[in-house]
This record gives C-alpha cells, structure tokens and sequence, in this order.
C-alpha cells in the first residue's frame, strides 16, 4: 500500500518499491484532513496523479507514513475538542449512580466503571509520555501490559465516589502537565504502549479521542451525533490511518457527504455520526443494510 500525500509532485510507482503490476490500493490523504482510498493500476502510467480535488499528490513507499493530524496547525483544533470531551465525558459520568456503573458499556466484557477506570488510567499514561517529553528520560505509559490491566482493575473496583474522583485528580493532573510543558518540548519524541514513535503534541489529539469515544461507550445518552462535525471526520481519518499502518482496509466504501472512507464497491452513503460509529466498531457494519451483510470492519483499538 502507497501513501499519498498532497501538494507534492508525483512518481510512477515501480518494481523497485515492491509494486509490480496489477491493481493495489492507494491511501489518500489530504492536507485537508479527510482520506480517500483509490484504486489505481500499477502498470498504468500514474504521472502526475490528482485526487478528487485536483491537488497534485506524492507517493510515498510502503513504511513511509505521513500522518495529517500531526500538523502543529491542527494542535488548536485539538486543544478544543480535548477541553469539551473532558467536560462531556465528566458530565456523564456525574449522572450516573453507583448502581449503573455496574451495567454494561459499549465494550464487551466491560461495566461502566471499567470505562471510567480506563479513561483515567490513560491519563495517567498520557502524563507519563509528557513527563518524558519534559525531562527527556523515557517513561513508557505503562510497565507493562499487565500492570495496565491490573491498574485499570483496581481502579474500577473503588466504590463510585472513590471512581469519580481518582478520575477527576487523573484528568487534573494531565491538564497541568500539558499547561506546564515548555513550547519546544512539544516536538519532542516519545511512543505509545505499541510502540510507536510519535511527537509529544499527539498527546493532546490522543487524549480527546479517548474521552470523545468512550463518553459514546458509556452508554448514558451520549453519541456520536453529540461530537463537532470536524472532530468525527478527524476521527474518521485516525481510524483508517491507523488501519492503513496495519495494511489492512475497510471492506466497503462509506460516503458521508463530501467524506468518503474505505474502497469500492460496495458503497454506502451514511451520516457523519454513523460513519465514526461503524468505523469504530460501536455499530456493526452489517447493519447498515444488505449490501454489507456478512462483512465487517477490522478492529480499531
């Protein structure tokens, strides 16, 4: 799989990149922040390739990834959006009764209180990654992956008012650590629990989407409809990003307006909030009618 990236002159895949000839598949993404996946032939001559708004794109070999949340421009958008999903998530979390933390989530095998144990273990990982970014020392999020389920155990067995308010001191303490950290630490290299390297400035993106989807996995009247319209197809954009570094793909090709994701056929035109649903496995994709049934999307995270 190529990456394409926009406003760069392009180069006709060859031998050399491992393409050989016949169709593959190439992952567009936009400046913009939306992705389009398009087939292409590789024994056709590629030239100067455009995507469907005619801006001039590169393509960059397998392993070579451009990721457009990475932008520092985009770092605001975030900030934003982290702000307001720690207040919903919050919000939600404040109605529900010690009772209801026990029902289900969005998650198999997961009650409510497992949620909320998770969001605010992560913050206690995400911190980490910014301690590392400040000192240079590395702090991984977690010792291990078993000291992360055991945390995050721990955390949800705490009787509700304990839950509530380790989540809120987790939550407080990553806020100051992104207030706290200097300009130029922001660019600074940590990785994530897989591995991944990454700029510190991810953190904040990082954040906001693990508050945003899991204030949909509590189940409490919160759903994807419930996001900024910019913020699902940033979501959108993460989801398919994430697979494309996996080399896998949506089976079908979703239409939400003027977004599209995955490659065709067949096609499904959805809403926005649906889109984000389904891509995130929160709704099964054979729900959205006949000319899907039996398929599913592959896993996110």
């Amino acid at each position: 799989m190529f990456a394409i990236r926009c406003g760069r002159r392009c180069h006709a895949p060859s031998d050399e990149h491992g393409v050989g000839r016949g169709a593959y598949v190439i992952l567009c993404v936009r400046r913009c922040g939306r992705s389009r996946e398009v087939a292409v032939r590789a024994d056709t001559a590629i030239g100067e390739h455009q995507c469907d708004r005619r801006a001039s794109v590169s393509i960059l070999p397998r392993g070579v990834s451009y990721d457009p949340l990475m932008d520092r421009a985009a770092q605001a958008s975030w900030e934003t959006w982290w702000v307001e999903g720690e207040a919903c998530f919050a919000a939600v979390v404040a109605t529900l009764e010690a009772d209801a933390l026990t029902g289900p989530s969005l998650l198999p095998g997961w009650d409510r209180a497992t949620v909320i144990a998770h969001v605010a273990t992560n913050a206690d990982a995400l911190s980490n990654l910014l301690r590392w970014a400040a000192t240079g020392v590395p702090t991984p999020m977690y010792p291990s992956p078993e000291a992360r389920r055991r945390a995050i155990a721990e955390t949800a067995s705490l009787p509700r008012d304990q839950l509530v308010a380790r989540a809120e001191s987790a939550r407080g303490e990553l806020a100051a650590r992104m207030h706290d950290l200097a300009p130029e630490a922001w660019d600074r290299p940590v990785e994530t629990r897989d591995g991944r390297a990454i700029v510190a400035r991810e953190v904040v993106w990082m954040r906001c989407r693990e508050v945003w989807v899991h204030a949909v996995d509590l189940a409490a009247g919160v759903g994807f409809e419930s996001m900024p319209p910019a913020l699902l197809v940033a979501l959108a954009d993460d989801i398919v990003a994430m697979w494309a570094r996996r080399s896998v793909m949506a089976p079908c090709r979703l239409v939400a307006g003027e977004h599209a994701w995955g490659v065709e056929p067949p096609v499904v035109e959805v809403d926005l909030a649906t889109a984000v649903a389904v891509l995130s496995g929160r709704t099964p994709l054979e729900t959205l009618g006949p000319a899907v049934a039996g398929l599913g999307m592959p896993a996110w995270i």
